[in-house]
């Protein structure tokens, strides 16, 4: 399941959500996932069983929004084994108070607040929402458990300055780590992006949270012919 004819690329999810949303794409995407719940905490150990068990030299690692905390990680234990890291909607931040607000409604009733959420991620995907509500949303609510829910949101507050910290000491070449943002994000508004000196940095414009779907992210195609000046902003 290489993407042309590159090294094999892994998807790891964001919050409340699992690989399942990679069946929203079109054209499919030829990456790897996983579709039933993983604690936050097993993750990491979880994607480097997968890795060695397929005795892949080398992969690229997709990390949405909270899927890039354990990317980040990974690239930094293995940073041999990464052709690319692509960080999806990442947040540097995610102030207490707002967590704590989520936690709260997450209380009064999950089912609700995750079907909320998931609408505010495909804000400006019309068609993909309406396949996500019809294929995969009950699922996807029935199986995030609520401990999962808040050992993730205790993910995202953690500051991110010690993972990348561990990625430069680790000897990755940064210029492989490529940072992507939506302009009309509402989960993870575009001016509070993770902004990384050395990366390649790309705004999509008129993309909202779940950027996994955007055409310029598709085959990936767009790391040979996008050059790298920092924040260059896509008008497709």
């Amino acid at each position: 399941m290489a993407v042309d004819g590159a090294s094999p690329v892994i998807f790891l999810p964001g919050w409340g959500c699992s690989g399942r949303m990679l069946s929203l794409c079109a054209p499919a995407r030829a990456w790897w996932s996983v579709t039933g719940q993983l604690a936050p905490s097993s993750l990491l150990a979880e994607l480097e069983a997968f890795v060695r068990g397929r005795l892949w030299p080398r992969v690229i690692l997709v990390g949405w929004s909270m899927g890039a905390r354990p990317a980040l990680e990974f690239a930094s234990r293995h940073p041999g084994k990464i052709e690319a890291l692509i960080l999806l909607s990442v947040r540097r931040e995610w102030p207490a108070p707002e967590v704590a607000a989520i936690r709260r409604q997450l209380l009064l009733d999950p089912a609700a607040f995750l079907k909320e959420f998931y609408r505010k991620c495909f804000l400006g995907r019309k068609e993909a929402w309406r396949r996500f509500v019809a294929e995969v949303q009950e699922v996807e609510v029935r199986e995030r458990h609520l401990s999962a829910l808040k050992a993730g949101l205790a993910l995202l507050q953690t500051p991110l300055e010690p993972a990348i910290d561990a990625l430069r000491q680790s000897g990755f070449p940064l210029e492989k780590v490529w940072l992507l943002h939506g302009a009309s994000d509402i989960i993870a508004p575009c001016r509070q992006r993770l902004q990384l000196a050395g990366t390649r940095q790309l705004i999509l414009k008129h993309e909202g949270h779940a950027l996994f779907l955007a055409p310029s992210v598709r085959g990936l195609t767009f790391l040979a012919q996008v050059p790298c000046p920092e924040n260059r902003t896509n008008d497709k």
